[in-house]
């Protein structure tokens, strides 16, 4: 398992050197899955940010702090831009050549994770015009959302957890107003993230919480 702030802080290694680094994480919040990482590659003057499917990427290297992944570094160069798909708190989509979407942790557009490991395929990139996507979350932004119970509100989100063998996201890590402890919830008990409100709900009851297992990476 491995923490997105963690994640964030890693370098990106192509198969023919270093590719920059990753910034951002965006999740498709009903499936739970990664959708892309957002790299960021190029000098001072000449920052440029793409977008890649994590089916292109391998095991984090935690001794390196690296994600390797099976592209070039002009391959990665050539990868949409995270204008072309972006999460539902940032600016309108794109439409035409540029407006790419993959379903991210390799899963074909309309179908679950299992389905796309299945069928072998790679990164389902689809260019056509898009429509708002209400599940596609930005890790940067939903840190710092209120966590909402049916008791009112109890802390607020700091992390997520993901799976780097599925690149299923398996828990969001709460601060809690409390004692200011962090703790796991399960993404299973988060039944919405609300935007613009900035509000995450789950369904698990405040005495729960208390309860729930500690993040120990805080």
């Amino acid at each position: 398992m491995i923490s997105t702030n963690e994640l964030t802080s890693y370098k990106l290694q192509a198969e023919d050197g270093r590719a920059g680094s990753i910034k951002d994480v965006l999740f498709d919040d009903g499936r739970w899955t990664v959708r892309h990482f957002v790299v960021e590659s190029g000098g001072l003057l000449s920052k440029h940010k793409v977008i890649l499917d994590p089916m292109e990427a391998m095991e984090p290297d935690s001794d390196e702090k690296v994600l390797p992944v099976r592209l070039t570094k002009d391959e990665i160069k050539r990868h949409p831009i995270p204008e072309s798909d972006p999460p539902l708190s940032h600016s309108t989509k794109r439409a035409g050549p540029d407006a790419m979407r993959s379903a991210g942790a390799g899963s074909m557009i309309g179908a679950g994770p299992a389905e796309a490991a299945l069928s072998g395929s790679g990164p389902a990139y689809e260019s056509s015009y898009l429509d708002p996507d209400p599940h596609l979350r930005s890790v940067s932004d939903v840190q710092d959302y209120i966590l909402r119970t049916g008791g009112g509100d109890v802390g607020k989100v700091t992390d997520f957890v993901i799976n780097p063998e599925n690149w299923t996201v398996t828990h969001a890590v709460v601060e809690l107003d409390d004692d200011r402890r962090h703790v796991l919830v399960p993404t299973e008990q988060i039944s919405k993230i609300g935007f613009p409100e900035k509000v995450l709900t789950t369904e698990m009851l405040p005495d729960s919480l208390i309860k729930a297992q500690p993040f120990e990476g805080a």
